[in-house]
């Protein structure tokens, strides 16, 4: 009996379904590490260096179970057993592979990374990465998940475990944000600007959707945060694992505000923010947005030698405003107004020095 697309529904509805011969059913398989849960595991091992690829349907059993197993131990196991069950694992240089063409991460987080591999210097990569051929570069690969593992990997000096497969670049996307939703590894904000840059590089809102695993109105929000907080900002912040979207969502709000944007941008390249770390980081900015602005300098009054109060001067920044009472001076204004060019002559003699 044949396994039918057995990765078919990640990809959406245009996928095709292919058929691949069935295979002996596997030996039981142990839990399996993620790259935040270790537990021990067996893999199905190919001895020839080069990788068999097997051309499939794209992936969806493994999609819809890595939107909804509830624990890292149980992800890390259903994923081992489908991979083995279907494809060889192989072992690849770290230097043939590049990252995904959409970057779903705000910087890296040193102490997770540090930890990771340590875990894998001392257990092994138990849990392969998933690559495909790369569509532009021959004889090179490209990483659909898996960055973590490739970077402990990499710095270790020993070649990465992975699946190879044929993915499209939906198929990639989708595997891509369905594995870090699963994990909930991604922070709020790396999200919300994945889903953002998705969208600008032109897939439809169905595919973002699938590779989240969110609903219309929860994407609909993520990218309208997306477009409130500029890209630099967010960059400054970093991943900010612990702010979630209500802070968030509060946060892009007070940037609407008249200044908002020019305070936090000026708070950036203070010190408390270089000097702060992680979330402290986001809190430094909410701070500047709280700032009030200075009280606006109040206006200057002119008055005629003879005591009445004619004229009121209001600066602020870009703009001088002058008002005149017509009841105390009545055309006074219209007498300015028609000397406007010879005064601006006067200013422009005064401005060169006389």
């Amino acid at each position: 009996m044949a396994r039918k697309n057995l990765l078919a529904n990640i990809a959406g509805p245009d996928v095709p379904d292919v058929e691949i011969p069935a295979k002996s059913a596997p030996a039981s398989v142990p839990a399996q590490q993620s790259e935040t849960a270790a537990s021990p595991a067996v893999t199905q091992q190919r001895p020839s260096a080069a990788p068999t690829i097997t051309k499939t349907g794209a992936f969806g059993t493994l999609g819809k179970s890595l939107a909804t197993i509830a624990s890292q131990a149980d992800r890390a196991r259903d994923i081992e057993e489908k991979l083995s069950a279907g494809y060889a694992v192989v072992e690849l240089d770290p230097e043939t592979i590049d990252p995904a063409f959409i970057t779903d991460r705000l910087g890296t987080q040193p102490e997770l990374d540090a930890d990771l591999k340590q875990r894998i210097a001392e257990d092994g990569q138990l849990v392969p990465i998933l690559v495909r051929p790369h569509p532009e570069k021959k004889g090179r690969y490209q990483v659909a998940y898996g960055h973590r593992r490739l970077r402990a990997v990499r710095a270790l000096g020993r070649k990465v475990r992975a699946v190879v497969r044929e993915l499209t670049d939906v198929q990639l996307v989708i595997a891509q944000g369905q594995e870090n939703s699963a994990r909930a590894d991604l922070s709020y904000i790396e999200k919300c600007l994945f889903a953002s840059a998705l969208e600008k590089a032109g897939y439809s809102r169905d595919v973002i959707m699938s590779a989240l695993s969110v609903d219309k109105a929860a994407l609909s929000r993520m990218i309208s945060l997306a477009n409130k907080v500029p890209q630099e900002i967010a960059t400054a912040v970093g991943s900010a694992p612990g702010i979630g979207r209500v802070r968030w969502d509060d946060f892009a709000e007070a940037l609407q505000s008249d200044g908002a944007l020019k305070r936090v941008r000026t708070a950036i390249q203070s010190f408390p923010f270089e000097t702060a770390e992680g979330d402290q980081r986001f809190e430094v900015l909410v701070e500047a947005v709280k700032e009030k602005r200075a009280s606006p300098k109040p206006p200057e009054v002119w008055h005629t030698p003879e005591g009445k109060a004619v004229a009121k001067i209001s600066t602020a920044p870009g703009r001088t405003t002058l008002v005149l009472n017509d009841r105390l001076e009545p055309d006074f204004g219209q007498f300015i107004a028609g000397r406007l060019e010879a005064l601006y002559k006067e200013f422009k003699k005064t401005k060169r020095g006389g």
